[in-house]
């Protein structure tokens, strides 16, 4: 049997277990390894929220667990585009169930990552937990880990390495050039949380299925609700010379000084906001190749996906579900006897479809970053009348199509 090790338990790697279980690979052929210890995998809850694509909604349908996340995220079928002086400039879509099978959802970032371990739970996926990797070794029959104890993985078939942006499959082993592919502080950083109902009121009411996004001089800030309940998460990107961690007040004080004075009920929310997050916003250039003769990479182990694109976790979730497609049309899941050349073949199908289409998401995640900085009092003007003019005269809601209604592949 095809023996598959996968490294990194976030969304790419759990997604990529659940997919392989789906094409028939039995779950002791899978081998999840991930370097944080069992009680912080299974007890710390991933901060803040994020939003997940109605393309990240149908590769969660394939594998049953769509219902789940419209239980328990929030529907938003579309966005409200605002100035930070109150003046509306756009309103438009995000999915719909009528176009794009399902709209996209707003929820807790814990949400969908709990959706797919109750589901590996079910079908008896394990998780190797405190094992960090040190060394890959690939020959032309196997691939081996070796871990920080010392300890050695089995002789592996393929490696799978889902281990986010901070990738040490990728910086020891599927990049040769290391410093040029080292993640760089963008200067942006973004902070976020959640908010229980009735602490805060929100311009608009859940029933409303929408997300405001506010576009100023002095960054962006964003609000929605996240759940049927009416719990909120905001978020905020701005200029910072620091990628350091700064302490809740700390971030506090940053965010009045770029939002302070911003309309609705954004002052609010600054002040009554008791936990805070922040990640600063790093970037990776394209890489040359995305896997070897025996291992490869998914998620922002590959393609380091900025937050303003909204669509990190869907697209950690399309890789997943590409892989394993090809893995099993080159006939390398069903059990019979399979060549090395098999498992090139299906690892260069798999880049050949996935690097061009996420590349072309970062590059556009890339330059709505941009226009997060800090601008001119021109330059804030310029932007919000371009803004207006563009979204209500020359956008189209199918343009985002590519994007939010994949031809998604389906599994034997």
């Amino acid at each position: 049997m095809t023996k598959i090790g996968i490294v990194g338990a976030g969304a790419g790697g759990i997604a990529t277990a659940l997919f392989l279980v789906k094409a028939g690979v039995p779950v002791s052929d899978i081998f999840v390894y991930e370097s944080r210890s069992e009680t912080d995998f299974y007890e710390e809850k991933p901060k803040g929220g994020l939003g997940l694509g109605c393309n990240g909604m149908l590769v969660l349908d394939r594998l049953g667990l769509a219902e789940i996340a419209l239980e328990r995220g929030h529907e938003c079928p579309s966005f409200q585009f605002y100035h930070s002086s109150g003046e509306k400039l756009a309103n438009f879509s995000n999915g719909r169930r009528e176009t794009h099978g399902f709209a996209g959802m707003m929820m807790a970032r814990a949400t969908p990552i709990k959706i797919l371990l109750e589901e590996a739970k079910k079908l008896s996926v394990s998780f190797q937990c405190g094992r960090k990797v040190i060394s890959v070794e690939e020959t032309e029959d196997w691939v081996q880990l070796t871990f920080e104890d010392n300890s050695k993985s089995d002789h592996l078939d393929l490696l799978i390495g889902a281990d986010g942006i901070w990738s040490k499959i990728r910086r020891t082993h599927v990049v040769k050039e290391t410093e040029k592919y080292v993640p760089k502080y963008s200067g942006l950083v973004g902070v976020g949380g959640l908010i229980k109902k009735g602490l805060v009121e929100l311009p608009f009411k859940v029933e409303d299925q929408t997300c405001w996004m506010i576009t100023g001089a002095t960054g962006f800030f964003g609000m929605s609700h996240i759940n049927p309940e009416g719990d909120i998460q905001w978020w905020s990107t701005y200029e910072n010379p620091s990628p350091q961690p700064a302490d809740t007040e700390s971030i506090r004080k940053s965010l009045i000084e770029a939002h302070g004075n911003w309309f609705s009920s954004i002052p609010e929310i600054i002040e009554k906001a008791t936990e805070m997050f922040q990640w600063p916003v790093y970037s990776v250039p394209p890489l040359p190749a995305w896997h070897t003769s025996r291992v490869v990479l998914v998620g922002d182990s590959a393609h380091a996906m900025p937050p303003h694109s909204g669509q990190g976790f869907s697209q950690a979730l399309e890789d997943a579900l590409y892989l394993v497609y090809f893995l099993q049309k080159h006939n390398i899941l069903g059990g019979s006897a399979f060549s090395k050349q098999q498992i090139e073949d299906a690892l260069k199908e798999y880049q050949y479809i996935r690097k061009p289409h996420v590349e072309a998401i970062v590059k556009d995640a890339e330059r709505r970053g941009a226009e997060k900085r800090n601008k001119s009092r021109f330059e804030d003007w310029f932007k919000k009348h371009m803004s207006k003019f563009f979204f209500n005269y020359i956008f189209k809601d199918s343009w985002l199509d590519p994007v939010l209604k994949p031809q998604l592949p389906y599994l034997k």
